[in-house]
C-alpha cells in the first residue's frame, strides 16, 4: 500500500530554554497592543575615516535557467519552486481512482460535550514514530476543547484558569491582529482541540497533518489541533501559556498561508506569543551563538534554538519599524520566505528594499541606537552582539552561513588602518562536485515545495531497459522525500519505483512509497529496472516534496541514462528532453554576494557606512579612527545567497597604510 504525503509538525522548543519570568496576564479582554512606528531618523554622513572603493556592479544570485521542453512546450521555470498541494499528491500517488477527496469530513456541523472519550494519534518527534493516546474531553470553552491524556493527572482549577486566559487574553489578542484560525475547519466544528499529553521533551506542536482527511494522511486526527506537553509544562504556568500562544498562532497561519517558509512562520509565531503578553524564549540563544542564519535552519532539531531567536528578533524589528499591525500583511502574503518579506516591504515599508532592511537589522543587533531610527529596536531592549576583537596588523580567515553575520571590532589605535576584504566570489551549491562536468539537475530547496523533472519517452518493446543515474541528496529524514515515478496514463496517476538507495521505512507515514530521504553521504549510482514498461509511451519523473518546516539542500541528478533506449543526459546542456517545474540545471558553483557595514561610534553617536563589494568579492577601505575621533569601529560581514545552504569563506587583512 502506498504511503501518504509528508506532513509538518511545527515545533515550539520552549521546554529547552526557560521563558523569561513575568507576571501572568490579567484575564481581561484587551485590544491588540500596537507597537509604535518610529520616525526614520537620518544617519550622519560617512566621514573621511571610511573611504570605500567605487561601487561596482554586484553579481546577482544564480539565474533560473530555462526549462528543457518535452514534446509539448514547457512552461518557463519560476525562480520560486512550486508549492506542495497535498490533495493533488494523494490523488496522483496514493488513491489513483479519480474520486474527489473531501475537504470537510463531517457534512453537518458538530459539537462535543464534556466527558467525551477519543483516541488520538500523537507524534514522538525525537524518535520519529506515532502512537495512540486515549484522552477525555475535560472542559469545553467558546473556542476550544480541552482534552487530557487518560494516563495523566491534572488540576481542574489550573485548567480552568488556563482556559480563561486563553479565551479572554490569548485568543482575542492574536486574532485581533492576525485574524482567526480555520473555523469551522476540516471537522466542521468551531472548536480547536487542545490535547495535554507527554511529548518526550517537546513543549508543544501544531500538526498540519490533522488539517487533512485520512485519504491524504493516515495519521490525521481530522481536526484543528494543538498538542501540549503535560509533563514539562505545568498547567497555567508562563511557559505553558506562552507555548499555547505560539502554537495557536501556527493554527492561524495555516488559515492565512499554509505553505510559508518555516523560519518566517516561527518568527511570526514568536510574535504571537509577544502579543499575548509573553516574552519570546530564544533571543538570548541567538546572541550567544553568532553567526546564525536567519533563513537556513539545521536539520538537527536540538540546534534550532538560536534560529528561533533570529526569526523572533527579525519579526520584532519589522514590527517596531513599520508597526505591529503591518505584520498581518506579512502573515497573509501568498509568496514565501524572502519573496514574502519583499512584497510585505513594498506594501508596508518606507522604501527600503529587503537587502537594506536586512543590513539595517544586522546593525541594530549590535548598535540598538539610543536615538532610535533604522538601527534600533525603539520599543524593546536587546542584549546585542559582542564583536570579535582584532588586533593589527593582522589577517583573519573566517566563514559565515548565508544570511548570517560576523562582527569584528577593528583597532582604532593604528593611523591609516587599511582593511582589505576578500570573499570567495563563488560558493558551492553542494558539498561535492557532480561526477561529470559542472552541472546537475537540482531539485531546489525550500519548505512546502513540490518540484518535478519530467520527460516523455517511447520505450522499445522486447528489451531489457534500465534507468541509470547518479544522485546526491540531503533531505530531512522522515519528513521530506524524493521519488522516481512512471506514468502510463499521461500523468493522471503514477507508479513509484524502488531503487537500491530508496527506503520503505516510514514510521510517521509521511511518504507515499519507496523514496530517498536522509543524507546520501556522497554521489551514488542508482539503477532501476524499466523493463515492465517496454513497448509503452511513458512519462518518467523525479519528484522532490518537502514538509512545512526544516529542509536540507535537496537532491541533484547527473548522467541520467535509459540503457536500452539510447538516451543520455549529463545536464551540461539543454537537450530538450525534460520539463522542469522547480528543478534547475544548476552549476556546481553559484555567485556569492556579501554585505559589509562599517559602524563608527563616538560620544556624539554612530555613523554607519555601506562598504561596496566588487564582483570578485573584494573590498578595500581605510580607517583613521583617532583623527576622526572614533572610539569604536565595528565591521559587519554577511554572506547572502538564495540558492546554497553552504557557508561562505572570506579573509580580512589589516595593515597600516602609512
Amino acid at each position: 500500500m502506498h504511503r501518504r504525503t509528508p506532513a509538518i509538525l511545527t515545533l515550539a522548543l520552549a521546554v529547552l530554554l526557560a521563558c523569561t519570568p513575568q507576571a501572568t496576564p490579567t484575564p481581561t479582554p484587551s485590544p491588540t497592543p500596537a507597537l509604535a512606528t518610529p520616525t526614520r531618523q537620518p544617519v550622519a554622513s560617512p566621514t573621511s575615516t571610511a573611504t570605500p572603493t567605487p561601487t561596482p556592479t554586484v553579481s546577482p544570485p544564480i539565474a533560473s535557467p530555462t526549462p528543457s521542453p518535452t514534446t509539448a512546450p514547457a512552461r518557463p521555470a519560476s525562480s520560486a519552486p512550486p508549492e506542495r498541494d497535498m490533495y493533488d499528491l494523494a490523488a496522483r500517488l496514493a488513491l489513483k481512482d479519480g474520486r474527489p477527496i473531501p475537504r470537510v469530513v463531517n457534512p453537518k456541523p458538530v459539537s462535543y460535550a464534556q466527558g467525551r472519550e477519543d483516541t488520538f494519534q500523537v507524534a514522538d518527534i525525537p524518535n520519529r514514530r506515532v502512537y495512540s493516546v486515549a484522552a477525555t474531553l475535560q472542559l469545553v470553552t467558546e473556542h476550544a476543547y480541552w482534552y487530557v491524556d487518560d494516563a495523566e493527572r491534572f488540576s481542574r482549577p489550573d485548567m480552568e484558569k488556563a482556559a480563561k486566559l486563553f479565551e479572554e487574553v490569548i485568543y482575542p489578542r492574536i486574532t485581533n491582529l492576525f485574524g482567526p484560525e480555520l473555523s469551522p475547519g476540516i471537522d466542521n466544528d468551531v472548536h480547536l482541540t487542545i490535547l495535554h499529553t507527554p511529548l518526550n521533551g517537546v513543549a508543544g506542536y501544531f500538526s498540519t497533518a490533522d488539517e487533512y482527511p485520512l485519504q491524504v494522511h493516515p495519521y490525521s486526527n481530522q481536526r484543528e489541533m494543538i498538542y501540549l506537553d503535560i509533563a514539562g509544562l505545568p498547567l497555567g504556568s508562563v511557559a505553558y501559556l506562552g507555548t499555547l500562544a505560539h502554537e495557536f498562532t501556527h493554527a492561524v497561519q495555516f488559515r492565512a498561508d499554509p505553505t510559508e517558509e518555516g523560519w518566517l512562520n516561527e518568527g511570526l509565531a514568536e510574535f504571537g506569543k509577544r502579543l499575548a503578553g509573553y516574552t519570546p524564549s530564544f533571543q538570548g540563544a541567538f546572541f550567544a551563538a553568532q553567526p546564525v542564519s536567519l533563513t537556513a535552519w539545521p536539520l538537527d532539531l536540538g540546534s534550532t534554538a538560536p534560529h528561533y531567536g533570529a526569526a523572533s528578533l527579525f519579526t520584532d524589528y519589522l514590527a517596531q519599524q513599520f508597526g505591529a499591525a503591518s505584520l498581518r500583511t506579512l502573515l497573509e502574503e501568498p509568496a514565501n520566505g524572502l519573496a514574502s518579506v519583499t512584497r510585505y516591504l513594498e506594501a508596508e515599508g518606507d522604501g527600503r528594499t529587503f537587502r537594506e532592511v536586512f543590513a539595517d537589522w544586522l546593525v541594530a543587533n549590535y548598535l540598538d541606537d539610543s536615538r532610535g531610527g533604522v538601527y534600533s529596536y525603539p520599543d524593546s531592549f536587546i542584549v546585542g552582539f559582542q564583536p570579535l576583537p582584532l588586533g593589527g596588523p593582522t589577517n583573519v580567515e573566517d566563514m559565515a552561513p548565508q544570511y548570517a553575520a560576523r562582527y569584528y571590532s577593528l583597532p582604532v589605535n593604528i593611523p591609516g588602518l587599511r582593511i582589505v576584504f576578500q570573499g570567495q566570489p563563488q560558493t558551492p551549491l553542494l558539498p561535492q562536485q557532480p561526477p561529470s562536468g559542472e552541472r546537475c539537475w537540482w531539485g531546489n530547496q525550500g519548505d512546502s515545495i513540490d518540484t518535478t523533472l519530467t520527460g516523455r519517452f517511447d520505450l522499445p518493446p522486447g528489451k531489457t531497459l534500465t534507468l541509470d543515474y547518479s544522485l546526491w541528496y540531503e533531505i530531512e529524514q522522515g519528513w521530506d522525500f524524493a521519488y522516481v515515478e512512471v506514468s502510463t496514463d499521461a500523468g493522471r496517476t503514477w507508479d513509484i519505483l524502488e531503487g537500491k538507495h530508496t527506503v520503505r521505512v516510514d514510521s510517521l507515514r509521511n511518504a507515499f512509497g519507496p523514496a530517498y530521504t536522509g543524507a546520501s553521504g556522497g554521489w551514488l549510482r542508482e539503477r532501476i529496472d524499466l523493463s515492465p514498461y517496454a513497448g509503452n509511451s511513458i512519462l518518467l519523473r523525479f519528484e522532490y516534496v518537502t514538509d512545512d518546516a526544516i529542509h536540507g539542500a535537496g537532491l541533484c541528478l547527473d548522467d541520467i541514462a535509459l540503457l536500452g533506449a539510447g538516451f543520455f543526459d549529463d545536464a551540461e546542456s539543454d537537450g530538450g528532453a525534460w520539463e522542469a517545474q522547480g528543478f534547475l540545471r544548476a552549476p556546481y558553483q553559484v555567485e556569492q554576494e556579501y554585505l559589509l557595514r562599517l559602524i563608527e561610534v563616538n560620544a556624539a553617536g554612530a555613523t554607519v557606512t555601506a562598504v561596496p563589494v566588487g564582483q570578485d568579492g573584494t573590498a578595500t577601505f581605510t580607517l583613521d579612527a583617532q583623527a576622526a575621533g572614533v572610539d569604536v569601529a565595528v565591521l559587519v560581514v554577511a554572506p547572502m545567497n538564495d540558492r546554497t545552504l553552504l557557508p561562505a569563506a572570506f579573509r580580512l587583512d589589516l595593515s597600516s597604510a602609512r
